[in-house]
C-alpha cells in the first residue's frame, strides 16, 4: 500500500457542501410546513386577536431577542440622546417590535376578503387619490407603520403598482410571502434587474414604490445624506427614475390608529427640474421621512442597522456599536451601478 498512487475524482460534488445543502433544504421545507397552517389560520382570526398577538409577541421579542433590543436602544440613543429617558425608549422599542409583527401578521390577515377589510380598517383611503392619474408616479416610503398595507391600498388607485420584493433566505417561504403580497394590480419584482423593470413600468404609466430608508452604498448607486442627525446611505433609484421619466415623487406611509385601524399619509408631489435639483428633492423627501419618524417613533423599525456604514469624513466614534471599521467608506471598492 505504501508508495501507491491515490486518484482523486474531481467530478464528484464536495460531500460537505452537498450535505449542508441537504440539511438547509430540509429545514427550509420544515419551516414551510409550520408556516402554511399559520398562514391559513390567521385570516380567520378576529381583528382584536391579531393585534393582541402582535403585542404579546412584541413583548417576547423584547425579552428574548437581545441583539435586536440592543440595536434598537443604540439607535434611539443616537437619535434622541437624553431627550427621552430609558422608560420612554423601552416603550418605543416594545411598540416598534409589536408594529413589525403586526405588519407580518397583516400580510396574511388582509389576504382574505381584502377589499372589504381595507374598506373597514383604512380610515382615509382617499389620501391616495393623487395617484389616480394617467401618468407614472414614484412613491417613496420607509419602514414605518404598515408599509405592506400601504402598497395593497395604493394598488387600488394605480393602473399597476410595482415594488421590489426583498428575498427571503428560504425560497419556499419566499414564494409563500410573494403570494400573500401580490395581487392583480400589485406586482412584486426581484431586486436583480429591478431598475430596468421599474423604468419600463414608469414609461408605461405605472406607479412604482420604493423604501428609501434602507442602506444603499454609493458604490451601488446610493448617496450619503444626513438622516436623523448622522450621515447614512440611501438609494438614489427613485430620484433618478423620476428624473428620467419626468414623473412626480410622493412620500407615503401608513400609521396604526385607534380601534386597530390605519391612517394613510401622502405628501404633495415633488418634481425634479432645472429649478428644483435632485439633491434638493432628496433632502425634502428625507425631511418628510424624518418628520414621520419623529412624530411616530413607536412605529419605525428601530432594530434596523441604519447607521451601519461610516462615510470617509466622519468620526466613527459618533456611530453605534454595530458600525464596524471595515464598514468605513474608504474600504469600499469603487463601483457605479446606476
Amino acid at each position: 500500500m505504501y508508495g501507491s498512487t491515490v486518484r482523486i475524482r474531481h467530478d464528484l460534488p464536495f460531500t460537505g457542501n452537498f450535505m449542508n445543502q441537504k440539511v438547509t433544504n430540509f429545514f427550509n421545507i420544515l419551516h414551510l410546513i409550520f408556516a402554511t397552517p399559520f398562514v391559513c389560520i390567521v385570516p380567520f382570526l378576529p381583528r382584536c386577536f391579531i393585534v393582541s398577538i402582535s403585542r404579546f409577541l412584541g413583548r417576547l421579542t423584547c425579552l428574548f431577542s437581545k441583539r435586536d433590543y440592543k440595536v434598537s436602544m443604540a439607535n434611539l440613543n443616537l437619535v434622541y440622546g437624553d431627550t427621552k429617558n430609558d422608560i420612554e425608549k423601552r416603550k418605543i422599542i416594545l411598540s416598534s417590535f409589536s408594529t413589525f409583527i403586526l405588519t407580518v401578521l397583516d400580510m396574511a390577515w388582509f389576504s382574505f376578503r381584502t377589499k372589504q377589510r381595507m374598506k373597514k380598517y383604512v380610515v382615509n383611503p382617499e389620501a391616495l387619490e393623487p395617484l389616480l392619474t394617467n401618468r407614472g408616479a414614484v412613491t417613496v416610503t420607509g419602514h414605518i407603520g404598515n408599509w405592506e398595507l400601504l402598497a395593497k391600498q395604493g394598488a387600488f388607485y394605480c393602473q399597476q403598482l410595482i415594488t421590489i420584493a426583498a428575498p427571503s433566505k428560504n425560497p419556499y417561504i419566499d414564494k409563500l410571502i410573494c403570494k400573500l403580497r401580490a395581487s392583480d394590480k400589485l406586482v412584486m419584482i426581484p431586486k436583480q434587474g429591478a431598475l430596468k423593470r421599474l423604468l419600463k413600468s414608469l414609461r408605461s404609466n405605472d406607479t412604482i414604490a420604493i423604501a428609501a430608508d434602507q442602506n444603499t452604498l454609493p458604490m451601488n448607486g446610493g448617496v450619503y445624506v444626513n438622516f436623523l442627525g448622522l450621515p447614512a446611505p440611501i438609494t438614489r433609484a427613485p430620484f433618478l427614475l423620476a428624473e428620467k421619466t419626468s414623473s412626480p415623487i410622493f412620500v407615503g406611509y401608513c400609521i396604526p390608529t385607534e380601534k386597530y385601524k390605519y391612517k394613510i399619509y401622502l405628501s404633495e408631489p415633488y418634481l425634479i427640474s432645472d429649478d428644483n435639483s435632485e439633491e434638493n428633492i432628496i433632502n425634502c423627501v428625507v425631511k418628510e421621512l424624518e418628520d414621520a419618524i419623529n412624530s411616530y417613533p413607536e412605529y419605525w423599525l428601530w432594530m434596523y442597522k441604519k447607521w451601519k456604514y461610516i462615510p470617509k469624513s466622519i468620526d466613527e466614534k459618533r456611530y453605534p456599536f454595530y458600525a464596524k471599521r471595515h464598514n468605513r467608506e474608504r474600504f469600499f471598492a469603487p463601483k457605479d451601478n446606476m
